[in-house]
């Protein structure tokens, strides 16, 4: 989402794009510049530094009425006040020796500061603050402001850098015992203007698109496929729930593709990091991945996280690979209430809170449901999708199954209030036959063909505690 900055300063814009890169918010600046800002200064007759605010806010949202430019817009106003001196001098702050400066122009810039001394020069008081008010206005005209605060004193004479703005030169902050010119980066974030920065920040209702994949299985040409469409949507955030690796021939291909993507730690992960082989097969399996992933791979493999979440439209929505326990543990829709149950409840590798939404993958399949007014999602597989239940007398076409999977979850990110959240299921053709040409001497090519142009998978007998439980035998879909 993009937002007006009602400022031309270049450093106060970046300020507020280094504050929302914090705060991690998809938050695109424009500064007046760049909406081609015409009409010069703002006259600021308000007074208070909230009238000051507004408006600043309402002629700003004048010009973008006017110019059909339909963006939040942000505007700020702050002083600096003394109590001895009844709150001066507040909203005059920055063009407070304006009048003795145009009546002589030997005056040295930061008259004000010489100005303020002066006052002060036998006052024992020297309690003063900053003050700032942040206005957020909507482009339906509807507005609201935060303020933030930094209470200290007036030193008695300049101590920092007389640059602007002069008065920081001698105002010394309580929290930190230094003039406010001398405050490190990481001090500043703590002070007035970012204190109403970071409130107004978060009231924007950001809604947002985020794509979540899963089981890849280096399969690169169905990963290029869904990053293709990701990219047409303009969906920034990807998450990606694990297995990236394994089966297909091109998993430091695919681990490249998602770089600079968030990768949770799939079971395939824990096989590799692991060297979690009993059998000769599962040796050249790990031996194919020693030799093909690269030095970098192998170390972000070892540093991924186990979950993620976040609050989406007032619900916390966790993410991992198959369950808030084990990258290993099978979880069917067809799994008895409790056991669906436990894919909600927090452990020693996620949050501590129950979640709202469990959103995970492992068994390939796309599928949704709700229980104990909670929503449970499985994203399916990216390039391994199938479905264990089959029956040649009840099956539709496979081309229903054996395409690239993926879920968009839309919403307010980052927002602990209720709203509207959206899930979109997505299944894409791409070129299988082009995915086993590059699979030629893939030593278990037999079977990766039968998953990728059938949607079969190669050991249902893997799920046979899962539909033990359910009361089905297994056999009926072999």
């Amino acid at each position: 989402m993009k937002i007006v900055f009602g400022t031309t300063n270049q450093r106060k814009i970046e300020d507020l794009k280094k504050l929302i890169k914090i705060l991690d918010l998809d938050l695109e600046v424009l500064g007046l510049d760049d909406i081609d800002w015409n009409l010069g200064e703002i006259n600021e007759d308000g007074h208070t530094i909230e009238e000051n605010s507004l408006i600043k806010a309402r002629a700003i949202y004048n010009f973008c009425n006017e110019h059909n430019i339909n963006y939040p817009i942000i505007t700020d106003d702050a002083g600096l006040f003394c109590d001895a001196l009844n709150g001066e001098p507040g909203v005059f702050t920055v063009r407070y020796a304006d009048i003795e400066r145009a009546n002589d122009i030997s005056l040295p810039k930061y008259q004000c500061v010489i100005k303020l001394l002066k006052k002060l020069e036998n006052v024992d008081n020297r309690v003063a603050y900053y003050r700032a008010c942040v206005t957020l206005m909507m482009s339906d005209g509807s507005y609201s402001q935060e303020v933030g605060e930094s209470r200290g004193y007036i030193a008695k004479d300049i101590i920092g850098e007389l640059k602007k703005p002069y008065f920081y030169a001698v105002f010394v902050l309580d929290k930190y015992n230094k003039v406010f010119s001398s405050l490190e980066d990481n001090e500043l974030l703590e002070t007035y203007r970012y204190e109403a920065l970071k409130k107004i920040l978060l009231k924007i209702k950001i809604v947002n698109k985020i794509a979540v994949i899963s089981d890849v299985h280096g399969n690169y040409e169905a990963l290029k496929r869904v990053l293709d469409d990701i990219k047409k949507r303009e969906i920034k955030k990807i998450i990606c729930l694990g297995d990236v690796i394994g089966k297909g021939n091109y998993s430091n291909k695919c681990l490249n593709l998602l770089k600079n993507n968030l990768i949770l730690y799939g079971n395939w992960e824990e096989f590799f990091n692991k060297k979690m082989y009993t059998h000769e097969l599962a040796k050249k399996r790990y031996d194919i991945l020693e030799s093909e992933i690269s030095l970098e791979n192998k170390k972000r493999l070892k540093t991924l996280p186990f979950s993620y979440e976040i609050y989406i439209s007032g619900r916390l929505v966790r993410f991992f690979h198959a369950s808030p326990n084990d990258a290993w543990k099978n979880v069917l829709e067809i799994d008895r209430i409790d056991k669906l149950y436990e894919q909600f409840l927090p452990s020693s590798k996620t949050g501590k809170e129950v979640a709202d939404i469990v959103v995970y993958g492992h068994t390939h399949m796309q599928n949704m449901m709700k229980l104990y007014n909670r929503t449970l999602i499985n994203v399916g597989s990216v390039g391994n999708a199938f479905d264990l239940i089959r029956n040649e007398k009840k099956d539709g076409s496979k081309d229903n199954t054996t395409n690239a999977d993926y879920l968009i979850i839309e919403g307010v990110l980052n927002s602990k209030e209720n709203d509207d959240i959206r899930f979109e299921f997505v299944s894409l053709k791409y070129d299988n036959n082009l995915e086993l040409a590059n699979n030629g001497n893939n030593i278990e090519k037999e079977l990766y063909e039968k998953e990728i142009l059938e949607g079969r998978f190669r050991n249902l007998k893997k799920y046979e505690e899962n539909f033990k439980d359910a009361k089905y035998d297994i056999e009926m879909f072999l």
